[in-house]
């Protein structure tokens, strides 16, 4: 049976296109080599989140608009009482019982 939906595609500009996802091909690899080995001291989701929100906009990855859209997300969940999830105690590679812990 023939296709039900008709797809209109608008013009491309090839090096707009390009411009535009330039920083996927370029950075990628780093971020998620940043992403990887990123830690924080904060023991709460929320102070977690906001912190790696600003990890990120500090190397770059995201604009000062994302992480105040960020925590103006976390305010209003707070101001309705969402209950975050408790975050879990880490161990980073260290031996517990014998074992390595990554």
């Amino acid at each position: 049976a023939p296709p039900k939906i008709e797809q209109i595609r608008n013009e491309h500009n090839i090096m707009g296109d390009w411009a535009a996802e330039n920083d996927l091909y370029t950075k990628s690899a780093k971020l998620i080599d940043f992403l990887s080995s990123w830690d924080s001291k904060e023991l709460h989701l929320p102070e977690r989140v906001e912190q790696l929100w600003i990890d990120l906009y500090e190397r770059s990855y995201i604009e000062l608009d994302d992480v105040v859209a960020l925590q103006k997300w976390l305010e209003a969940l707070i101001a309705i009482d969402y209950k975050f999830p408790e975050l879990k105690p880490r161990f980073r590679n260290v031996a517990m019982m014998g074992q390595f812990n990554y």
